[in-house]
């Protein structure tokens, strides 16, 4: 198998200790591959906050540096050519922080015009610079959008992570899992496109955070949301005429994932 298209997964939480998990996610770790559908994936514990690649690639290493502790021998990425294999393929899905701190800054010097043409011809490096240099959040989601149009998940991510960063605690009960669901269906949209990042260094903490349990209901209203996500952006590069997504996902970065849900 050299490339397969991912199933949904479930969604994980992150912010208590992994060791608490490990017992808790062995049942849907075993199922994993088998194609079983579910909402309990193990997270690892990155902190939520800034959308910069900076802070990306901080969570990063904290994911790393954690790992590291609890087993000083573990290498997520494995060889060095799949660890190569696997930073190409996030950052042709516009998640550069796994490309270290000396491929961040490529495009700090660039000015607004020269990245809109940059990014008219689909570089999603200097779509989501401009999107870092939005002056509010019609523009900031409307660059994500236009780069997600162009094939970056991690512009899905970062969509969803607005609704992380509204102020949750004072809405009411009814509007807080409102947009938690809102968020949960942006992340899921990308893991339509294989990129699960989303959902193991977020996802569920949300759910851990307010202590909100999602129904049946709830988990079928996300994964309707994420389809129509799906289907707009799929709608928007066919007029393009960009053709149909590669949602295809090498074994190298399949057994990253699985690397990163595995119990300690």
């Amino acid at each position: 198998m050299s490339k397969v298209i991912l199933k949904k997964i479930p969604i994980v939480m992150v912010l208590i200790p992994v060791v608490f998990f490990a017992a808790l996610f062995v049942n849907s770790y075993k199922s994993f591959f088998k194609g079983d559908e579910g909402h309990d994936v193990k997270k690892m514990p990155i902190p939520s906050g800034s959308s910069s690649d900076q802070a990306r690639s901080s969570e990063v290493q904290n994911v790393n540096s954690f790992k590291r502790n609890e087993q000083e021998k573990w290498n997520p990425m494995g060889s060095a050519a799949d660890a190569a294999e696997i930073k190409n393929w996030f950052a042709q899905r516009g998640n550069f922080s796994f490309m270290g701190d000396e491929k961040l800054n490529d495009y700090a010097t660039y000015d607004d015009a020269t990245l809109n043409q940059l990014g008219d011809a689909g570089d999603l490096r200097a779509l989501h610079t401009l999107a870092d240099r939005s002056k509010n959040i019609k523009d900031f989601k409307s660059t994500l959008y236009k780069a997600s149009v162009w094939g970056s998940t991690e512009a899905l991510i970062r969509m969803g992570a607005i609704s992380e960063a509204d102020d949750l605690d004072s809405m009411s009960a009814e509007s807080r899992k409102q947009m938690i669901i809102d968020a949960l269906s942006y992340y899921d949209a990308a893991q339509l496109r294989g990129d699960w990042w989303g959902n193991i260094v977020r996802g569920q903490s949300l759910l851990t955070r307010y202590s909100h349990d999602l129904t049946q209901h709830d988990k079928s209203i996300i994964q309707s949301n994420a389809k129509k996500i799906y289907a707009d952006i799929q709608r928007e590069r066919n007029e393009l005429g960009l053709g149909e997504f590669d949602n295809s996902v090498p074994e190298s970065v399949i057994k990253f994932y699985e690397e990163m849900i595995r119990p300690l």
